[in-house]
């Protein structure tokens, strides 16, 4: 009863703003500028009503928030493969920074979780930078208009009970950068779909950027859908420079783009069996 107690009074705290500093899983409830002052673990922390847990959740209708974690630790350390820890979540927020963060632990479900989707985009502009993430499904999954993943270091994602997905980033909404980011090992206990990066839905005006996205050999041997980049529907936009390495499709295009769209870096391809499907139509410019 009194760890039950501790679990639940740490998540209903309010995280406090600098120039105060987070040394508890809590909500941020109020526009501002946070920062830990300490590694934070939220195995304890109550699942919400989706079955998530999340160690500092943003409060729906937060229009500025910028978490600093000033190179600490945000873990979720349930039960490995059965858990739904996340490190920062949200729906419907703006303008959102999260930063030199290091997310992990058995139980970390996705790394960071913001989806302003259902809101048609009113919500918009999500940057992460510096941080790095091993999780069980999903690294990053933003939705979101204006979403920035820069310089971030994801490794050893997936791996989850279910058999559903496992993606390194996953993102949807106009105008993303996704730049410099690597991305090593994406992996799955089923013989089910593991990507590096995917693109979602509708995402016009994307640019995918000088990324590193490496994976095992065995998973390009024996997963059907092993894929570094994965294009989704009602997209366009720019691939440039990206390594792609050890999986069966080093890119896959779902769906046909909605404006004249470019791929370039096919030479930067290696260690895999199909270096491009669905990027031969007039609406793809592809370069070497």
């Amino acid at each position: 009863l009194a760890a039950l107690v501790v679990s639940v009074h740490a998540h209903a705290a309010n995280c406090p703003a600098l120039p105060s500093l987070i040394t508890q899983p809590c909500l941020i409830a109020a526009d501002g500028s946070y920062r830990l002052s300490n590694s934070i673990d939220g195995t304890n922390v109550p699942a919400n009503a989706n079955s998530l847990k999340i160690v500092i959740e943003i409060a729906q209708g937060v229009t500025q928030a910028e978490i600093d974690c000033y190179n600490y630790r945000i873990e979720s350390n349930d039960p490995a493969w059965a858990a739904f820890g996340v490190g920062v979540g949200g729906v419907y927020n703006a303008n959102v920074v999260v930063k030199n963060c290091h997310f992990g632990g058995s139980g970390m479900l996705r790394c960071v979780s913001i989806d302003n989707s259902g809101a048609n985009w009113a919500y918009q502009n999500v940057r992460l930078e510096g941080n790095t993430c091993n999780s069980t499904s999903m690294g990053f999954y933003v939705l979101s208009r204006g979403f920035k993943s820069i310089n971030n270091y994801l490794a050893d994602i997936g791996g989850h009970v279910s058999c559903g997905r496992s993606f390194g980033i996953l993102f949807g909404g106009a105008d993303a950068e996704i730049r410099q980011n690597k991305i090593r090992r994406v992996w799955h206990r089923c013989v089910g779909e593991i990507v590096g990066i995917g693109i979602s839905h509708n995402a016009p005006n994307f640019v995918v950027a000088d990324n590193e996205i490496e994976n095992d050999g065995f998973y390009k041997e024996n997963y059907a859908y092993s894929m570094g980049v994965w294009y989704g529907n009602d997209s366009w936009g720019t691939y440039s420079g990206n390594k792609v390495s050890g999986w069966k499709h080093g890119y896959l295009a779902g769906y046909p783009p909605i404006q004249p769209s470019t791929l370039a870096g096919t030479s930067l391809i290696s260690d895999v069996i199909i270096p491009l499907e669905g990027f031969n139509g007039p609406e793809w410019t592809v370069t070497p």
